[in-house]
């Protein structure tokens, strides 16, 4: 009687979110505690500097995780589940797991691709972060030329240097390659903290010649603080000797609680804050579906339904009945024969005794046929033995009579039963698609298929691919085209042309293009898991145009 149903009579949702997320790592106090740092006297790769960031962008996502996740619940309990026939109970979860995991995906996508076009667009236009943990300016205040010269010695490595702004390079232990933040966009280190007077690297720092006083596990600095988050993982706030090591790095102290280790999770301690940002940090999402809330609400008024009974004791009488009187008229027939042919056998039994010998009598068909004529005519089933003539010729009549009448009645029936339409309830285990195919071609109305999986991922069901640009796969935008740029002197106002700004030029066309591509790659991957649901099996063309339905809903 009511085919829309917001989801919010019937379902109650509470959701659990990870304990970082009410932690004393995101309360204020903690946060202005690892600020106190002085980044002017720690190097980039000092844990310490990007810290503070890192914490409060944890604080961020947590919030905008719960705040987004509270108005898509807000929005799952006010929508409407729409169908215009009772589900069942099964399927009425199924429908309800759907749709919280619709929302959910795209509640996630709604939180990640702002931060990852940040992400691209503040490296393609070589912002420069407060914490200069990305690039490094080199003024005149360093005495050094405005114009390019060939080397500069900083202790241990002769580099070229002028005045201007130049992305921080670093070379990993034991390894020789030099990753910069302008041309590279990444280069994860571990989080090291250096606890003695810094000395000037302009930029180049070298880990197999830079010594770590200690190493915090789980930790990954990298060249924004953003990325630093992401790539990072809370090991070290599960561990106390780990926090500790951090705390003794500071001039002041704080009491402060490690992270749970025994608190139930689906998330292990290694787990990437990326993916507890993907997650929504959500550790569960509690679903109470009543259906009998459901049941009140939506209020069949009428069921129909078709059952096979074979004993119904009012079908069951009536073919005792019937047979009980075909069985009275059957023997009332042979009755009389039986009786000649037994007193015939005892006849002859008697007569083997006297050795007679009987002439035999030639066969005359003429005879016969009036013997058989004779009979016929005088056919009598009910006064067959009286003596009165009257009365045996009332009782040919009425033997004709009843035969006629036989004969009519059995005609009619089954003349009945030949136009009568009959219910046949046949099922096929296991049919094959095949099968299905023809079974729809002949039987399309009353056909019944129920799936065994009444909840099936789209991806099971469709491949979609995408065409880009080709700028996008072109040599445009790749790490070494761009790189093979010269770093131009920015002070140097009597060359502004197309080469001072070429290398982020082409990162920009870089960045857009993976901005696409991620906004497509999520939408098609938020599209693919969802769930295509239907507890009967749908006809070739009804199935291509709900899928077709899908995808353009999906491609607007």
């Amino acid at each position: 009687t009511k085919i829309s149903i917001p989801y919010g009579d019937f379902v109650k949702i509470i959701p659990l979110f990870h304990q970082v997320c009410s932690s004393d790592f995101i309360s204020q106090q903690w946060i202005n505690f690892i600020f106190q740092a002085n980044p002017t006297f720690i190097w980039p790769i000092d844990v310490r500097t990007s810290l503070s960031a890192m914490w409060q962008l944890i604080r961020t996502f947590c919030q905008s995780s719960i705040n987004m996740t509270t108005d898509a619940l807000n929005q799952f309990n006010n929508s409407p589940l729409i169908n215009t026939m009772l589900l069942t109970e099964e399927l009425l979860e199924a429908k309800v797991q759907a749709a919280l995991y619709l929302l959910r995906q795209t509640a996630s996508a709604t939180l990640i691709q702002p931060m990852t076009i940040v992400h691209k667009v503040t490296q393609a236009n070589q912002l420069v972060t407060g914490l200069l943990t990305n690039y490094v300016a080199v003024t005149k205040s360093f005495g050094l030329a405005q114009r390019f010269i060939p080397y500069h010695d900083i202790g241990y490595m002769n580099i070229s240097l002028y005045t201007g702004t130049f992305g921080n390079k670093y070379i990993s232990k034991n390894s020789s390659l030099v990753c910069s933040c302008q041309n590279n966009g990444s280069c994860p280190l571990p989080g090291n903290l250096y606890l003695y007077k810094i000395f000037e690297t302009f930029g180049m720092y070298d880990l197999n010649r830079i010594k770590a006083n200690e190493t915090l596990s789980g930790i990954i600095i990298d060249c924004l603080p953003s990325q630093m988050t992401l790539s990072s993982s809370l090991e070290c706030f599960y561990n106390q000797s780990c926090l500790n090591i951090l705390l003794l790095s500071y001039n002041d102290s704080l009491n402060i609680s490690i992270l749970n280790q025994s608190l139930s999770s689906r998330f292990i301690s290694t787990t990437k804050i990326q993916l507890l940002i993907n997650e929504l940090f959500l550790e569960e999402i509690f679903n109470q579906t009543n259906y009998t809330k459901y049941y009140s609400q939506c209020l069949p008024n009428v069921c129909q339904y078709i059952y096979i009974h074979r004993f119904y004791w009012i079908n069951v009488l009536t073919i005792f009945i019937g047979l009980l009187g075909g069985i009275t008229t059957v023997l009332h027939i042979i009755t009389p024969y039986i009786i000649r042919l037994i007193l015939c056998i005892k006849k002859r039994c008697v007569s083997k005794k006297y050795e007679q010998v009987r002439e035999k009598t030639p066969f005359r068909p003429k005879e016969l046929f009036l013997k058989v004529k004779g009979k016929i005519i005088t056919f009598n089933l009910y006064s067959k033995y009286s003596r009165d003539p009257i009365r045996v010729y009332h009782g040919v009549l009425a033997t004709r009579l009843y035969i006629i009448l036989l004969l009519i009645s059995i005609c009619i029936i089954i003349l009945f039963s030949y136009s009568s339409n009959q219910v046949f309830n046949e099922i096929i285990i296991n049919p094959s698609e095949q099968e299905y195919g023809k079974l729809e071609e002949k039987y399309s109305l009353t056909l019944t298929c129920p799936c065994t999986q009444i909840s099936i991922p789209y991806e099971d069901l469709i491949t979609i691919e995408v065409k880009y640009h080709q700028i996008c796969t072109s040599d445009f935008i790749q790490p070494w085209w761009y790189q093979s740029f010269l770093p131009y002197n920015t002070s140097d106002n009597n060359k502004i042309d197309f080469l001072s700004f070429a290398p982020s030029y082409f990162q920009t066309l870089e960045t857009f293009c993976d901005i696409a591509k991620i906004i497509i790659n999520n939408e098609i991957n938020r599209f693919l898991t969802t769930t295509f649901v239907h507890a009967q099996i749908l006809t070739n063309d009804l199935f291509y145009s709900q899928i077709n339905s899908s995808i353009n809903t999906f491609i607007q």
